[in-house]
């Protein structure tokens, strides 16, 4: 898959990607709007992407999500950007 998206490894997981049939490659937001056309009751998001602003928004979320995102068992491959709450963890991730 990664000689397919011609992606660094540390950027594997950074965000879902769909490839098409026809070889076109779409990532984040743009892959949900994607799959949304292809879903009957997803639609909705599909004809709300076509509306002037609306991919910079689904795109904010998108990032915003990904960069929040947590693993269900606690842990998880991969590694968060540093955030202001990591300022008040040790190295051993307890609290100050």
């Amino acid at each position: 898959m990664q000689a397919l998206l011609d992606l660094p490894p540390e950027n594997l997981l950074r965000e879902m990607r769909v490839a098409t049939a026809d070889g076109k490659i779409y990532g984040g937001a743009e892959a949900i709007v994607y799959l949304a056309r292809q879903i009957w009751w997803a639609w909705p998001l599909f004809a709300a992407a076509k509306l002037p602003g609306v991919p910079r928004i689904l795109d904010a979320g998108y990032s915003w999500f990904a960069d929040h995102r947590t693993c269900a068992s606690g842990f998880c491959s991969i590694s968060r950007k540093s955030s202001r709450h990591d300022v008040l963890r040790d190295p051993k991730g307890e609290h100050r």
